[in-house]
Parts: C-alpha cells; sequence; structure tokens
C-alpha cells in the first residue's frame, strides 16, 4: 500500500502551511517545528477509528523501545480526557497528555501538558477512501533549550518521528489485515 512521509520545512517560526499550523502557532515568535506522516490503511474507516480510540492500542503500534505504562487514563476519550504514561525502558520519561479535541470517525489532536518537549501538538486525522482509510499525522513541537539547540536537534528529531510513523503506520496495517 501507499506510504507518503512528508516532513514540512518550516523550520523556525511560522508560515502558511496548513490550517493546522496556523491553528497551532500561538503567535508569531512561535518557534515551532512541523511533520507530516500519511499512509493509505487498506481498511474501513470506521475500523482504524475503533483501533486508534482504544488507549491500548499504543503499545501495538509503537517501537518496543517506545511502550508505555499509563498511570492515568480518563476513559471514554473525548474531548478535555487526560492520560499520564511512563515509558517502559530508560530513559523512564513521564507524559501528560490532553485531548483537545476529539471527533469520531474524523480526528482527535493530543496536546503535552508535561513531558520532554517544551511543546507538542498531535493531530491524528483519518479520511475514507472507498475501502481505505488515510490515516495523517500532524506534529507541531518544540524542543527544551534555546534556539541554538532546538536549530541544531529538531533535524534528529524529525528523523525519528519519521521512523517512529513509519513503524506504527505499517503495525496498524498488519493489525488490521490479521
Amino acid at each position: 500500500m501507499s506510504e507518503q512521509t512528508q516532513t514540512v520545512e518550516v523550520g523556525l517560526g511560522h508560515g502558511d502551511v496548513s490550517n493546522f499550523v496556523k491553528s497551532y502557532c500561538p503567535s508569531p515568535t512561535s518557534r515551532a517545528f512541523f511533520f507530516t506522516h500519511s499512509s493509505f490503511i487498506p481498511a474501513p474507516l470506521e475500523k482504524v477509528w475503533a483501533l486508534y480510540a482504544d488507549v491500548n492500542t499504543i503499545n501495538k503500534i509503537s517501537p518496543p523501545f517506545a511502550r508505555v505504562n499509563f498511570e492515568r487514563v480518563d476513559l471514554p476519550l473525548r474531548a478535555g480526557s487526560e492520560i499520564v504514561f511512563v515509558a517502559k525502558y530508560p530513559p523512564r520519561l513521564r507524559w501528560h497528555a490532553k485531548i483537545e479535541a476529539f471527533v469520531p470517525n474524523s480526528h482527535f489532536v493530543d496536546v503535552q501538558v508535561a513531558g520532554p518537549f517544551a511543546e507538542w501538538r498531535h493531530e491524528h486525522i483519518f479520511k475514507a477512501h472507498g475501502d481505505k482509510t488515510e490515516m495523517i499525522d500532524q506534529v507541531a513541537f518544540r524542543l527544551k533549550g534555546g534556539s541554538l539547540w532546538n536549530s541544531l536537534v529538531a533535524p534528529v528529531a524529525k528523523l525519528l518521528l519519521y521512523c517512529y510513523f513509519r513503524y506504527r503506520h505499517r503495525c496498524t496495517r498488519t493489525l488490521l489485515l490479521t
């Protein structure tokens, strides 16, 4: 199946890239980086959505080094739900996320309340294409540290995000085809 990866090269600052970027950037001084990964999953939208609406899916689709233990999950998932998890393997990073938007069979957005990034906003978008589903992950992030650190490390972070989301999309495809 077709897999597309697109890293939006906005770099520092914010530009006129998409509604996602426009809605995320809180001000012209924001120093966010943007990343997008999309692929087509050979399964109907409702089936793909059901997989992602289940928080336990995260450990089924994440690389082994990125699996987590949940400390708190507000169920059912909805706008306002909060999730706190800790990485199973060192470094045992703690992440507190809040669901900012949750529209069944369409999209949901999680934002970091506290965790490893200075800022993190992840929009999960699902679009029906007949018997297939286009899955799009859009991430806006800012690393902890100053502008120079962000400029130097962001390309590495984008590469890691590419590897992570490619793995997730492949696992999603495998789970839904078995």
